[in-house]
């Protein structure tokens, strides 16, 4: 068996490509997001003078720095500043390599927590546990919804005093927490309807979780980093941040547009060394290789009428007779003129919705404004008609449907209208009730203070009976009791707060399944193929 590198490897020895590319079988292939020409890049992005990929109006867009940095527009370029330990490659953000033996400690976990690391050729590796930061604090919940203060001693997460519960039993009754980013602030509370209930917020002089680290903009820093771009590194000690002598941070190695730092025949290009060998039709600019002029690679860097030989790279006549429209391109194999793709003649050169404007040849809508994602644009009558089987209000369905308004189709749920006069207080669930009929009844329940603002019927604690603070049921006895439970929709506290007897608020875009509710847990289980109401709104006024 031979443990030789492989012939991929062995025809890439010696090549070196620039920053933009990486070796493939012996040759650079151009890195995704990169470009030497316009017609390297997709989507109508342009090739800007750092060799990316950009949308014009928005260079940022779409740019993630590969997760470790953030995109930024600097004179109109777009460019990436990359986190601690990280350098730019382009419009990614890349490990900075480091030195064998080099040892550092990084963040690992959501309190603090801090992982030793070791630099083993060239590329930081695990050490040890993650660890907590010795005195550093946290609060954990205990015994279903209680709180369990911590402290770290040893590098481990160690309980202090006992758990305490969210129950009391005496209205009034005051108490501190602590809070904050280290524990070290100060929660008042108040006993209200058997629940410990916060009053005002937490009093904590700390800004920051000990042990976190933070890069900003810093002129000091700036102005002593090779091209402006270095950040000044601050840590949280004893919850502030505090600067170190020595904290500026600069991820380039090199100064723009010169040697300096770099190797013979590289030169600097976003603070990176690059070097390029370029063919005869080839120049290097700046460490790329791009085309010279009056030369070409391939056909789109000729004009319509042209076509690039890729024997001498240069544009020839194309051998279309008669010469091809700006609109179309010539058909080396065939000698015929081809429609460039997105261009027309006719109607039938574009797709469903879409007229040709014969002035600019381009496939354009029939309908302005453009149609819906649920409609389909006549093209004779320029207006948007229904798609088959969508629908914009009850009366485009069938007899006994209804129209749902997020998804514009039509379904067999029971469409119901509450009035607001038909509402009443229901001091048993600590909401409201309306009688339906002599056998249906719609409840609005509430199970926790819900002051006002906007609650979602689908969140996590609101999609189970068992669970639910905001609770909106049907009970139909009309052949045996079937109950209905929220799974959609939005609730809306104007003002008031129901628990306390007196509110206003709505309910919008609602449907209710069919479930089954366990009687001793409450909890709530879907039956399959079971009917459904739907609600568009109901509004109660106290």
């Amino acid at each position: 068996m031979s443990c030789g590198k492989s012939e991929e490897n062995n025809k890439c020895d010696g090549i070196i490509c620039p920053t933009t590319a990486y070796c493939s079988d012996g040759m650079c292939i151009l890195k995704e997001g990169r470009c030497v020409t316009k017609n390297d890049c997709t989507n109508d992005y342009i090739c800007d003078v750092n060799f990316n990929c950009v949308n014009p109006n928005n260079p940022c867009e779409g740019k993630t720095c590969s997760n470790h940095g953030t995109c930024i527009v600097s004179n109109n370029l777009a460019q990436c500043n990359c986190e601690t330990d990280y350098i730019s490659d382009g419009l990614s953000c890349v490990a900075k390599p480091c030195t064998n033996g080099e040892t550092k400690t990084s963040s690992c976990g959501p309190d603090g927590e801090v992982q030793s690391q070791i630099c083993q050729y060239g590329t930081w590796r695990v050490q040890g546990a993650c660890s907590c930061v010795n005195t550093s604090k946290r609060t954990q919940t205990c015994n279903g919804d209680g709180i369990q203060y911590q402290t770290c001693t040893d590098g481990i997460w160690i309980n202090s005093g006992e758990c305490i519960g969210t129950n009391c039993s005496t209205a009034g009754e005051l108490r501190d927490i602590v809070c904050g980013f280290n524990g070290n602030g100060t929660q008042s509370q108040v006993c209200f309807n058997t629940i410990w209930t916060n009053t005002g917020s937490c009093i904590d002089s700390d800004v920051c979780r000990n042990g976190a680290t933070q890069l900003i903009y810093d002129s000091v820093c700036a102005n002593q980093s090779l091209n402006g771009r270095g950040q000044k590194e601050q840590f949280c000690v004893n919850g502030q941040w505090l600067d170190y002598e020595g904290n500026c941070k600069d991820p380039d190695v090199c100064q723009d547009g010169t040697e300096t730092n770099c190797a013979a025949g590289f030169t600097c290009r976003v603070g990176q060394c690059v070097n390029c060998e370029c063919d005869n039709w080839e120049i290097c600019t700046n460490g790329f290789c791009l085309i010279k002029e009056g030369n070409c690679n391939e056909n789109y860097d000729c004009s319509p009428q042209e076509r690039c030989n890729t024997t001498t790279h240069l544009c020839e006549a194309n051998s279309c007779s008669p010469v091809c429209n700006s609109w179309e391109t010539c058909n080396l194999t065939t000698s015929n003129c081809d429609l460039i793709p997105g261009k027309c003649n006719t109607n039938s050169n574009c797709s469903n919705g879409k007229v040709c404007n014969i002035a600019t040849h381009s496939c354009e809508f029939a309908c302005n404004p453009a149609c819906d994602s649920w409609e389909t644009c006549n093209i004779n009558t320029r207006e948007c008609d229904l798609t088959e089987g969508s629908c914009n209000s009850n009366t485009d369905c069938n007899q006994g449907e209804t129209c749902n308004l997020t998804t514009h189709t039509c379904n067999n749920c029971i469409g119901l209208s509450i009035e607001t006069s038909s509402l009443f207080r229901n001091d048993s669930i600590n909401g409201y009730s309306a009688n339906i009929s002599n056998s249906v009844r719609f409840d609005i329940g509430f199970y926790e203070l819900t002051p006002v603002g906007t609650y979602s019927l689908t969140s996590t604690v609101n999609s189970n009976y068992q669970t639910c603070p905001q609770c909106v049921l049907i009970f139909d006895e009309t052949n045996g009791l079937k109950s209905y439970f929220q799974s959609r929709g939005t609730l809306n506290i104007t003002s008031g707060e129901p628990r306390l007897g007196s509110s206003s608020g709505n309910i919008v875009n609602v449907k209710l399944i069919q479930v089954t509710i366990d009687s001793a847990t409450y909890f709530s289980t879907p039956v399959p193929n079971g009917g459904c109401y739907e609600i568009e709104t109901a509004v109660w006024i106290q």
